[in-house]
């Protein structure tokens, strides 16, 4: 089996719920916002996730490897 570290269990969790507001949020921000500010909204938290994510993989990824070669 592989073993996964909790920090990329967390890092994945936080993928997922990032995805989740934005889906919900594009369909479901019609009452509280005009189209105009919903599509605002939306691309900034793409845009977010879409610099964000990949750092932070890269960051966890970077520093295990960095752990394991300091064990050995």
């Amino acid at each position: 089996m592989i073993k996964i570290s909790i920090s990329y269990k967390l890092a994945f969790v936080l993928v997922i719920i990032w995805f989740v507001v934005i889906v919900y949020g594009f369909h479901n921000f019609d009452t509280a916002l005009s189209q105009d500010a919903k599509f605002a909204y939306i691309l900034v938290l793409a845009a977010l996730g879409i610099i964000f994510f990949p750092i932070l993989f890269l960051i966890i990824f970077f520093v295990r490897r960095l752990k394991d070669r300091k064990k050995t």
